[in-house]
Formats: structure tokens, C-alpha cells, sequence
């Protein structure tokens, strides 16, 4: 819901205020009238009580007049706007006014058209103001959280809740792809803590039975697909019974959330499920690695391939390392291809072992991952780039027709992935290489053109065309449609309908 603003009306002519009041309640703006006042010095006392974002001050008044009570305002550090009313059209009044902080100067008799410009003028600084306020204090908030889960420091800033000396709970972590760019600032306001760029949210769940923690556990994964519409993995830690397990249970999250690498079909990952996991050591796919580099070598084109399908099949089973030390071993493996089976004309071309290791952090599942690093094997291994390239465009193509064809349906990943016989994870990160976006905000973005369409057409309703395209929700297809195109369903209507 928009923030509605507090307005105090100042003037010895009550005429005058009920008439601006009047003009106020009968609008759609965003502004509630708190108080009347005759004079500068009445309206102080009445800030203290009211705290009024916006002051409406005649300029000559008794007792004190508007420039005394603007720099009242001032000297005080009284955070609010005033606009000054007056019936003198004297240029140095308005200058004295604006120079004392004023955010406006009408002459009276003041228009309805006049007066709701000066306060949605206004209303657009409170709205930046407190935007960045809000900002500062989620930033402020993440540092706390910040601290007591990496370094299990309590901050003074952390809520109480943290302070507790005996509590149960979870720690919930959170992992996707196409997070919106205002679900950092939704999940604070809920109570969840964003740990990376829209990509993990923590929070704590709090005094209840462990069975009902692990329901609720699943049941905010699924709230949270809904929301996002798209696919979302939630790691579960062990239960917390102190304030010294929050750190342990973080890092249990970040222990099970590494699974996800292996196990990318996997909803819910707890950290008390994954004892069995991990088969070999480090040192067993390390040498899984440079058996692989040495058939680069000296294998036939055969014996490299069976050699990388089974260095795929020791990863899976083994589970012993983590994404990033994949991304860095394959890179390596990678720039050890291009070395030795590239042609000559295309030596030059070869990326620095950093960039390899950059793209390759892309893909956040081993499948995704080790999908691509067999394309580039066949490419340079059968000179097939440019048959690859032409089928990866291809279905890039089909996938966008497919979107097109089913934006009224629920459609996940998962049903476009199996349309397209394809692995979920591969596609998603195909789409994205190819288009620069992912398929779900590709998705939208059909569905909410189509929305425009049919809301313009004025025979339909904003909650039908929810329905119509798809959406259980119609809130969250407002709050999406508002997201991408500026406005709600009703006034996109309603404008384009006059």
C-alpha cells in the first residue's frame, strides 16, 4: 500500500482552510488533513502532536506569520514541507519563503489544479526521502545479520528476537534463480535476510515443535515459487536451542545448499539428510581430472569422450566438491582443450584461464555445467561449432514460439524443459547466454503484454485477465503488472481507456 501523508492547513482565514481541505478529502491523492491552525505559532504546537509531513502556511497571519514559522521549522530541524499561500503577488515574499526552505509558493485564490501540483511535487521528495531511509536501514539490518551469522557477533541493532537466551528454530536458506529486483527489500519487511544480490534470503523460525518448523519449512518453499514463479531450492539446518547455534546452523545451510550443485531436482535439502553424501575425496576426483588431461593428450577422439562421460559419473556419485572448485577445475580443463585440439587459426582466440572460469560460473548445477563443457569437447573435438551453434539457436527459437503459444497456462521450467527434451538447467542457462534474460522473465513479459491488450481493449477486468492468464492470484498479478509497466491493472485501464 502507497504511504499517505499527514498535511497541516495554516491560515486565519478559516474559509480558506475548509475550503483546501475540502479539495484534499475529495481527491484520490495520497494525503490525509491532521489538524488545522490561525497562526504560525498554534501550527508548532500542532506538530509536535500531529508530525505532519506537509504544512500549507499563509504568508501574513497574527501572532506569528509564515516566514517566522519557515524558519522556526528550520531552526528547530523540524522534518517537514511547507508550502507558503499568499494573496501578494511580491516577488521577494516568494523569494524570502523558497530561501527559508519552503517547496512552494501558490497565490491565492489557489486553483484545485495548482494546489494538487505543488502536492504531488512534494509528494515525490517524501517518497525519495523515505525510499532512501528504508534502503539505509535494510542495509543497516543486513550488516547485523551479517555479523551474527559469519562471525556470531551480536550487534545492538539486531531485533530482540536475536537476543533471546533460550529458543528452537531453523535456519532457512533459500536459493534460485530470477529473483525480482524488489524481492531483497519484500523479504526484509517479512522478516528474511538477502545474503547475496537476489539470490539467498535467511530467516528464523521461532519457538515451536520440530515437526511443525519442518511443515513450515516446506510450505515457504512453495509460497516462494508461487511468488517467484520459479524453481527454489530451501536448505534446512539442524534445529537451533540457543543463541551460540545460530552460526552453526548458517553454516549447515551452506553445507546443504552445496548439494544443490549435484542435486538440482531436490525441493528441500536438509543438513541431517546428507551424512551419506560425499562417496570420494578430493584427492580421488582430483585425479579423475588429470587422467582427463592426459587422454587430451593422448586419447583418441573416442577414448576422450568415454573418458569425460566418466569423469561426469565420478562427480555425480562422488559429490566431493563444491561449485566453485568445479568451475575452477573445469576452466582449467577447458583452457587444456583449446590448447591442444583448437586449430591453429583459432589459437589466438583462446579466453585467459579467468575468463573460462568467469562464464563457467554461470552454470550452477553440475548438469547445467558439465552440458556445456561437452559442447565445447565436441566442437573443438569434431568441428562441429557451427552445427552446435545452429541447433542451439533453433531450439532457442522453439522455446520462444512455445512461451507464446502458452502464456495463459501455468508453466514452469520443468514443462518447457520436457517440451523440449532437454535438461531444465541446461535450457535455463542457454536461454540466458543466447537472449541475455531468463526464460521466466521472457515469460512474463509475453503474459503482461498480453494483459496490456486485453485491458485495453476495456471488455475485460483486471481480475479476469488474472485469470485468463494464467494467475491463481490476482494480487500477484497486480503486483507484477505494476512491477513491469509502472501502474496497476485498473489504472492502466483506466488511462488508456478515456
Amino acid at each position: 500500500m502507497s504511504e499517505v501523508y499527514k498535511v497541516l492547513l495554516v491560515d486565519d482565514e478559516k474559509l480558506i482552510t475548509q475550503s483546501v481541505e475540502k479539495l484534499i478529502r475529495m481527491s484520490e491523492k495520497r494525503l490525509e488533513v491532521v489538524g488545522t491552525a490561525a497562526n504560525g505559532e498554534a501550527a508548532l504546537a500542532l506538530l509536535g502532536e500531529t508530525h505532519a509531513d506537509i504544512v500549507l502556511v499563509d504568508i501574513r497571519m497574527p501572532r506569528m506569520d509564515g516566514i517566522e514559522f519557515l524558519r522556526q521549522v528550520r531552526e528547530r530541524g523540524i522534518d517537514t514541507k511547507v508550502i507558503v499561500l499568499s494573496a501578494y503577488r511580491d516577488f521577494e515574499y516568494a523569494q524570502q519563503a523558497l530561501n527559508m526552505g519552503a517547496k512552494g509558493y501558490l497565490l491565492k485564490p489557489v486553483s484545485r489544479e495548482k494546489l494538487f501540483e505543488a502536492l504531488h511535487d512534494v509528494e515525490a521528495i517524501l517518497d525519495q526521502e523515505r525510499s532512501a531511509k528504508q534502503r539505509q536501514l535494510l542495509g543497516e539490518q543486513k550488516h547485523a545479520v551479517h555479523a551474527l551469522l559469519e562471525k556470531g557477533t551480536i550487534l545492538p541493532f539486531l531485533p530482540e528476537k536475536f537476543l533471546r537466551k533460550e529458543t528452537q528454530g531453523l535456519c532457512l536458506m533459500a536459493s534460485g534463480e530470477n529473483f525480482p529486483s524488489t524481492f531483497a527489500d519484500d523479504c526484509m519487511k517479512s522478516g528474511w535476510y538477502p545474503l547475496r544480490d537476489n539470490q539467498m534470503v535467511v530467516p528464523f523460525l521461532w519457538q515451536a515443535e520440530n515437526e511443525f518448523l519442518r511443515q513450515l519449512a516446506e510450505e515457504t518453499r512453495s509460497a516462494l515459487e508461487e511468488y517467484l514463479l520459479a524453481d527454489v531450492v530451501l536448505t534446512v539446518s539442524g534445529e537451533i536451542v540457543s543463541q551460540d547455534g545460530f552460526q552453526n546452523a548458517y553454516n549447515e545451510c551452506k553445507i546443504a545448499n552445496m548439494y544443490y550443485f549435484y542435486l538440482p531436482q531436490k525441493d528441500m535439502i536438509r543438513y541431517d539428510e546428507i551424512e551419506h553424501f560425499g562417496k570420494s575425496t578430493i584427492l580421488e576426483t582430483v585425479k579423475l581430472f588429470e587422467h582427463m588431461k592426459e587422454q587430451l593428450i593422448l586419447g583418441t577422439e573416442e577414448e576422450i569422450q568415454r573418458e569425460l562421460n566418466l569423469l561426469y559419473e565420478g562427480l555425480k556419485n562422488g559429490m566431493s566438491i563444491n561449485a566453485e572448485t568445479a568451475h575452477r577445475m573445469f576452466s582449467g580443463l577447458l583452457l587444456q582443450l583449446y590448447q591442444t585440439k583448437l586449430p591453429k587459426s583459432e589459437k589466438d582466440t583462446i579466453p585467459e584461464n579467468a575468463e573460462i572460469e568467469k562464464k563457467l560460473r554461470r552454470f550452477v548445477t553440475l548438469d547445467a555445467l558439465f552440458s556445456y563443457v561437452k559442447e565445447e569437447f565436441l566442437r573443438c573435438l569434431e568441428n562441429q561449432g557451427g552445427m552446435v551453434q545452429e541447433a542451439d539457436d533453433k531450439l532457442i527459437t522453439q522455446v520462444k514460439v512455445y512461451c507464446r503459444e502458452n502464456y495463459d497456462k501455468v508453466c514452469s521450467l520443468d514443462d518447457i524443459a520436457e517440451h523440449m527434451y532437454i535438461s531444465k538447467s541446461y535450457l535455463s542457462q542457454l536461454f540466458k547466454e543466447k537472449t541475455g534474460d531468463s526464460i521466466w522473465n521472457y515469460f512474463t513479459d509475453i503474459r503482461m503484454e498480453e494483459a496490456k491488450k486485453m485491458l485495453a481493449s476495456g471488455h475485460v477486468k483486471a481480475t479476469e485477465v488474472s485469470r485468463l492468464l494464467g494467475y491463481k492470484n490476482p494480487s500477484h498479478f497486480g503486483r507484477i503488472f505494476k512491477e513491469r509497466v509502472g501502474t496497476s491493472p485498473k489504472e492502466y485501464q483506466q488511462m488508456v481507456c478515456r
